[in-house]
């Protein structure tokens, strides 16, 4: 769908729509992707042992009749990782209203692919401490997170 056709439909509705969109290629996993307002996914180099924010340039999906979007690459390699997740998890707060944070779940991240745990127990992980940091705070937004990542052995 163009973008200009989004703009009718988001008009009529109210909505307004921030998304990651990316496509990786299984034959040499090389990922091509593009944001649109959504909080940049958080990408694990295991030969740098490091994580950066995959971000591009670009506003809200639909807002602009002819907007613009930057498209970059990244090559994933053995062991590395890559987290999406929504605004929800970033900026919950806890019960003295402090957020989460981006640096928070940033280290978290980097922290736990260091110690090379599976997918499944890296997300437990950062629920857990997301849990813990908001102890009996209520939820305002939802709290998603996807991790997929280049590892020949899962």
């Amino acid at each position: 769908m163009r973008n200009q056709n989004l703009i009718v439909v988001i008009s009529y509705f109210t909505i307004i729509a921030g998304i990651f969109f990316a496509i990786l290629n299984m034959d040499n996993f090389q990922l091509t992707y593009s944001n649109a307002g959504h909080p940049p996914p958080l990408f694990y180099s295991a030969s740098k042992q490091s994580v950066q924010e995959l971000d591009t340039d670009g506003f809200f999906l639909g807002v602009f009749p002819d907007g613009k979007y930057q498209e970059n690459k990244i090559k994933l390699n053995p062991g590395d990782k890559l987290l999406l997740y929504t605004d929800g998890v970033i900026e919950a707060k806890n019960i003295q209203r402090r957020l989460f944070g981006k640096d928070r779940l940033r280290n978290i991240f980097q922290e736990i692919s260091i110690k090379d745990f599976s997918n499944g127990d890296i997300i437990n992980e950062i629920y857990l401490d997301l849990s813990k940091y908001l102890a009996h705070s209520k939820l305002t937004d939802d709290q998603m997170m996807v991790l997929i990542n280049n590892d020949p052995c899962s």
